[in-house]
């Protein structure tokens, strides 16, 4: 494998799409900066004049039509959730022993819009606010009950109010509606 020089830093990386953007009319079909100083270029671009990047951006939409964008965001989603994990979740109150059950297709992006809204004191269910402010964040224990393999949302508000009926049955309080 050879080595390709940045002109920029002046420092030697493989001749690769992994340290170097790719231009087909470069040496190698490569840029001739590498990829960090590339970012800083443009980074410091933007910082001068934000307003020539949002031109940029409203010509492109005009050149290539909002339904492409609108593929192409939707592709990135699908491949998003493809990557993600669905399941019912419990947030358990280690202390109380009071559980929240929920369910998602995207485990690690709720877990942390949870953690978010308790810290912020915004969290749709109020009870759960109350003893996380009561009990602090150490006191509460994310973890997965069911990995749902489909993703279907319909099959997990399923598995949801299953679990929470099944909880029930056992004894154990629920700071969700349907248990509070």
């Amino acid at each position: 494998m050879s080595n390709k020089k940045c002109t920029k830093c002046e420092l030697f990386f493989p001749a690769t799409t992994e340290y170097f953007y790719k231009n087909p009319r470069g040496k190698n079909g490569l840029q001739s900066r590498c990829k960090g100083c590339q970012k800083a270029q443009v980074a410091e671009k933007w910082k001068r004049s934000p307003e020539y990047f949002n031109n940029w951006a409203a010509e492109r939409r005009k050149r290539i039509g909002p339904e492409a964008d609108n593929a192409r965001s939707r592709h990135s989603d699908l491949k998003t959730k493809a990557k993600a994990t669905a399941c019912v979740y419990l947030i358990t109150n280690k202390v109380t022993g009071r559980v929240y059950v929920g369910e998602t297709i995207w485990k690690h992006r709720r877990w942390t819009e949870h953690k978010l809204y308790l810290r912020t004191g915004n969290h749709e269910c109020k009870p759960l606010q109350g003893e996380y402010n009561k009990y602090g964040k150490e006191a509460f224990e994310y973890s997965v009950y069911k990995v749902i393999e489909n993703k279907d949302k319909i099959e997990l508000r399923k598995e949801e109010s299953a679990t929470i009926k099944l909880l029930l049955k056992e004894g154990t309080k629920l700071y969700n509606k349907q248990g509070a």
